[in-house]
């Protein structure tokens, strides 16, 4: 049997991993209604990656919401 803590362990370190090889942050937040009328949000946020050598745009900003539910 596998126990929680494990699970957790072995889930924060594929996370990390999947968020270290695509240079992304993972921010938790709140969507910006009015007070006491927020929901939860988590929002990937990837940064323009160049190739200053040849002064080129590799890879383009990226920041999107994860859904709320993923199948």
């Amino acid at each position: 049997m596998i126990t929680a803590e494990e699970r957790e362990e072995v889930f924060i370190k594929k996370l990390t991993q999947l968020l270290n090889e695509s240079g992304a942050e993972l921010i938790i937040t709140d969507d910006g209604k009015y007070y006491g009328m927020q929901t939860g949000v988590c929002r990937i946020s990837m940064d323009s990656v160049y190739n200053y050598s040849s002064d080129k745009l590799e890879k383009d900003f990226c920041e999107f919401e994860l859904p709320t539910y993923m199948p």
